[in-house]
């Protein structure tokens, strides 16, 4: 762990070994402080990107990202754009490729 402490403060071999015992481990301990914040910022960060896209799911009935459509919502959409879509036709393949699976 020293090693990695030495790296982290940029610490010559020879400064690291003229450091008195207590200051060497005030600089560990203060590394491994700031890998346990990083840690938990990026766990934090994780946890709020599942609560969005659970909300995104109540919202809008769909998967993680809200453009994703169900091939009923493409022929409904399509339907109000002027389409009358009653089977597949390159204007559906189109909008299911762009927003679809």
């Amino acid at each position: 762990m020293a090693n990695m402490a030495q790296k982290y403060f940029n610490i010559t071999d020879k400064e690291w070994n003229r450091l008195p015992k207590n200051i060497r481990i005030n600089k560990i301990q203060q590394y491994r402080q700031d890998r346990r914040d990083a840690s938990v910022a990026k766990y934090n960060e994780r946890r709020e990107a599942v609560i969005t896209d659970r909300h995104s799911k109540k919202k809008y009935g769909v998967g993680k990202d809200s453009r994703v459509y169900r091939d009923s919502d493409i022929v409904k959409n399509l339907n109000k754009s002027g389409y009358n879509i009653k089977r597949k036709t390159p204007a559906y393949d189109k909008w299911k490729k762009r927003f679809g699976k």
